[in-house]
């Protein structure tokens, strides 16, 4: 039930307030209404305090408006006038004045409460304007559907009454110049009577339902007996009430209740609309009398529905042997407004798939499975999940059913799934032999030979060790994928071997449903090993003389050694004479294009060089081929040079007299390409002469000592080549003849003393 409440602008929920048939009889002289309790009331946005002057239009303000001109309302509840100024054109006017009059008799009551902005001039008058935009009157509860909207041109005047009885409304605008537009009447009935009025309900259909109106006081909620409620059924499926018929009218008893039932002729889905108007009836007391009156009227539906059930089951469409999969089962309650009880479904697995598990758990029997009571209420699903194994091929349906309302409501739901058996099979290849520096392109093949669609293939590789992919990889997984039946999928991979030797490589595919499958493929990786061995013939050579070498590479590999190519670098000082075998040089390395050199085999060049200068020279060499590490080989050749000391004697002069004087010019001169260490120098004078001095300032100052007729230097530490010493004698003649002055030369290099004599004539 809902209680009847009547909206301040004259609508209730649920009903409509009947405006015919409203009169009553005089009130008891003497009798005045007492004025009610003024009503808060809140305005959103504020009005302004002042209102401006009226708008001037066309023709100007020509007509006034008031509503509601009729209606009903509790007594203590407060009421909103609305009033529309408009033009010619019936276009709301803002800025016009309204004055608001409450008529006053000895039948009337009421009291004006509150003015939109204006002037309250006493209960019964005030003043107002058209406002120039819309406003919300908030009746301050939480519900905002009680609210106030007012629109530009409109004002508003709340009334209310503590007594029961009929209070007039005058709007007057007088800046209406026509006399028959610019007053609005309306009449407001004040009764201490509210109501419960029945909601609109749902049922099953083929039940009874009982409608209740209850009528009670305003005031106090107490219970009104004696109150006719009148039921009409409008439309919706065929039915009676239980007065009989499809009208009929119920006396509210002491409780203040009326009541009805409504039975539908047979069981049928639909809408049934009820009319329901309260009268209250004619009464007289002491003072007044009043004739019977309608209150209110309003319309419920009964909604009619009928229980109903729906049930989906879903598997996938495929499956193969030995493979798992789920059937899924669905039941929703397909009515909006009843609940399902009991409901029992059953599936029976069909022959060659095995049942595994469900859940909820079902009751098996056999290949059978059962779900008893199952509850759903309106609108709700629950779902069952069974899990199976394919045990053959071939296409399997499987139908569900769901039983309800004692078997009087079944629903079934099928799905099919193909078992297939696909059978997979891997292929790998390999090149036989490679070079170790050569990829090895592995070739890998999965194909599918069964009859159904291989799901969730997976190829994976490990490589053996020494063998990596060309990323640095030693293990290759592939996407997975499907394969359909005699479909086949190809995947390769570049890989390379870190020595040489035999490598096999093994591949394994997996796929959904336990299926595998290897293959393997072998591959030789073969290199070639060179090893150069570089010899000088002479390890010691005299500066002037070519320095040869002979170079031996070999191939100590198991494969070949293509376009070797030896390079000999020249070392710094020395210089290339001539090469066997082809060899060029550029000036600074001889190469040689030995070409191709076989497992076990070698070859050797030679290269004759030369130096200027002595010294250690070191030669390297480098053997180098397709796919071959290469190769490095040294010697070294010491080049020596050979002192050449010329010794020179001259007199100057010759000759001479005795008691003259000559001098003697040693000159040692090294015309080798070696140094000379030591050099002394021994000088004896002829009997017949006599030593004046001696002068080595030549000689790198080396000191001399004499005895007797001979005269002995001190040695030179080192005589480098194109280098000399000079040592000067003078002497005097002391006797005549052809005498003879000598001179010894010693060094490091000299095995036996050099002598040179000047011959002098003295007279």
């Amino acid at each position: 039930m809902k209680r009847g409440r009547i909206a301040v602008l004259g609508a209730a929920v649920g009903l409509t307030v009947a405006a015919s048939g409203l009169s009553g009889c005089a009130a008891c002289p003497g009798v005045k209404s007492a004025p009610a309790a003024p009503m808060p009331v809140a305005v959103r946005p504020a009005p302004e305090p002042v209102r401006p002057a009226p708008v001037v239009v066309a023709g100007g303000p020509y007509s006034i408006d008031l509503t509601p001109a009729v209606d009903v309302n509790p007594v203590r509840t407060q009421h909103v006038m609305i009033a529309t100024v408009r033009d010619a054109s019936g276009n709301a006017v803002s800025g016009a004045r309204v004055e608001w009059i409450l008529g006053r008799s000895s039948r009337a009551v009421g009291d004006i409460v509150d003015l939109d902005g204006g002037k309250k001039i006493d209960n019964t008058y005030g003043v107002s304007t058209t406002g120039r935009g819309g406003q919300v009157l908030d009746m301050g509860t939480a519900d905002t559907s009680d609210d106030v909207r007012l629109d530009a041109g409109q004002t508003w005047c709340v009334i209310t009454s503590a007594v029961e009885g009929t209070s007039n409304v005058i709007a007057y605008s007088p800046d209406i110049k026509d006399w028959n537009r610019h007053k609005a009447f309306a009449e407001k009935n004040w009764m201490d009577v509210t109501w419960e009025w029945p909601a609109d309900a749902t049922n099953r259909v083929g039940t009874p339902h009982t409608f209740n109106v209850r009528v009670m006081r305003y005031s106090d909620s107490t219970p009104y007996a004696g109150y006719k409620v009148n039921y009409k059924l409008l439309s919706g499926p065929a039915g009676s009430l239980s007065t009989g018929g499809q009208m009929g009218t119920v006396t509210t008893g002491a409780d203040g209740v009326a009541s009805v039932v409504l039975n539908q002729s047979a069981p049928m889905v639909g809408t049934n609309e009820v009319e329901i108007s309260i009268v209250r009836p004619a009464k007289k007391d002491e003072c007044e009398c009043y004739p019977e009156k309608l209150i209110a009227t309003g319309v419920v539906r009964k909604n009619w529905v009928a229980p109903d059930i729906g049930i989906t089951k879903t598997a996938p469409a495929t499956a193969m042997v030995g493979e798992q999969f789920n059937y899924n089962i669905t039941v929703t309650n397909l009515a909006g407004d009843l609940d399902i009880r009991d409901a029992v479904v059953t599936d029976p697995i069909p022959d060659g798939v095995e049942y595994v598990s469900s859940s909820p758990s079902a009751q098996v029997s056999g290949r059978t499975l059962t779900w008893s009571g199952v509850n759903l209420s309106p609108a709700a699903s629950t779902n069952m999940t069974v899990t199976v194994r394919a045990t053959r091929k071939g296409s399997f349906r499987n139908c569900a059913q769901v039983s309800a309302e004692s078997g009087r409501l079944t629903r079934d739901a099928c799905a099919e799934t193909v078992v297939t058996a696909p059978s997979v099979k891997l292929e790998k290849y390999a090149p036989a032999e490679v070079m170790i520096c050569d990829p090895i392109t592995y070739r890998i093949v999965a194909r599918n030979t069964g009859d159904g669609t291989a799901t969730d293939v997976h190829v994976m590789d490990a490589l053996p060790a020494g063998i990596t992919t060309s990323t640095g990889e030693s293990r290759v997984d592939f996407p997975t994928f499907s394969l359909a039946a005699g479909e086949s999928r190809e995947f390769t991979i570049d890989a390379r071997a870190s020595a040489a030797g035999s490598y096999t490589n093994t591949a394994t595919l997996t796929a959904a449903g336990g299926l595998s499958d290897q293959a393997s493929a072998s591959t030789r990786v073969k290199a070639c090993a060179l090893a150069l061995v570089k010899k000088a013939k002479r390890g010691d050579i005299f500066i002037g003389r070519p320095a040869t070498f002979d170079l031996t590479v070999s191939n100590a590999g198991d494969a070949e050694a293509k376009d070797v190519v030896i390079e000999d670098q020249i070392p710094a000082g020395m210089s290339f004479v001539s090469a066997t075998d082809g060899g060029m040089s550029n000036g600074s390395t001889v190469v040689w294009n030995v070409g191709t050199i076989a497992p076990g085999a070698s070859r050797t060049v030679s290269v004759s060089m030369g130096a200027s200068n002595g010294g250690t020279f070191t030669n390297t060499a480098t053997a180098r081929a397709y796919c071959c590490k290469d190769a490095s080989s040294s010697d070294s050749v010491t080049y020596k040079g050979l002192a050449a000391i010329l010794l020179e004697v001259v007199d100057s002069p010759d000759p001479i007299e005795v008691g003259g004087q000559t001098t003697y010019t040693i000159t040692v001169t090294n015309q080798g390409n070696a140094d000379d260490n030591n050099v002394g120098i021994v000088a004896t004078l002829a009997p017949q002469q006599k030593l004046i001095s001696v002068d080595s300032s030549r000689a790198q100052g080396v000191s001399h000592t004499v005895n007797g007729q001979s005269v002995a230097f001190g040695k030179v530490p080192s005589l480098a080549p194109g280098a000399q010493v000079q040592y000067r004698i003078v002497v005097e003649a002391t006797g005549v003849g052809d005498v003879r002055f000598a001179t010894e030369l010693n060094s490091d290099m000299l095995q036996t003393p050099v002598n040179e004599t000047e011959s002098t004539h003295q007279y």
